[in-house]
């Protein structure tokens, strides 16, 4: 019988000491240490990103001869339509545009622009450099050379390019990617040629 009124007198007790316990909060403590690494999760679904890639554009020796800007030492072409009209200029402040060039003579090389020639080691003292500008709705390529050059044509050959439009933000993860690579960047992203 002594064990039956301990009970409720020691539950009395508690119950005082909890009530009692409780005040205002006191200031926060200290950070404890970083827990470790959990699993990794499993792959996520593939989501549907937006991203437009023309075909290539062919563009003749002669079109560059003809564009050339004797006292300006460039010549130029503007591209527009297709994938081309997606630009705009949200697309140019918060987006990727980038831009390869081919030989059509020779298939298999492929550059991102911008890129420089040096023709120095022929001694004709000559760079050349690819680069392009886009705006709304276009995209102008130029090829701009160090100095005057008698016969443009020389210089110039029959070429195709390329344009890949990522709208910002478009939900690709573009930061192990090297953009100058076409190869890496058409398979990154399943291109045909």
């Amino acid at each position: 019988m002594k064990k039956t009124i301990y009970y409720p007198f020691i539950l009395s007790i508690i119950v005082l000491l909890t009530i009692a316990c409780e005040g205002p909060a006191g200031e926060q403590g200290p950070i404890g240490p970083q827990g470790d690494k959990g699993d990794t999760g499993a792959k996520g679904v593939a989501g549907s990103a937006k991203l437009y890639a023309t075909n290539w554009i062919a563009v003749t020796k002669q079109d560059h001869v003809n564009h050339y800007v004797k006292n300006g030492l460039y010549t130029g072409t503007d591209f527009t339509g297709t994938e081309i009209d997606k630009i705009s200029q949200k697309v140019i402040d918060d987006g990727v545009i980038l831009a390869y060039v081919r030989k059509s003579a020779d298939k298999s090389k492929i550059m991102a622009l911008p890129y420089f020639v040096d023709y120095g080691a022929t001694g004709e003292n000559l760079q050349q450099t690819y680069y392009f500008a886009p705006s709304s709705k276009k995209i102008a390529c130029y090829i701009e050379y160090s100095k005057s050059v008698a016969d443009i044509s020389k210089y110039l050959q029959d070429e195709e390019y390329r344009f890949i439009i990522i709208p910002g933000p478009s939900g690709f993860r573009l930061k192990n990617i090297d953009l100058t690579n076409y190869e890496a960047v058409k398979d990154y992203f399943n291109l045909n040629d």
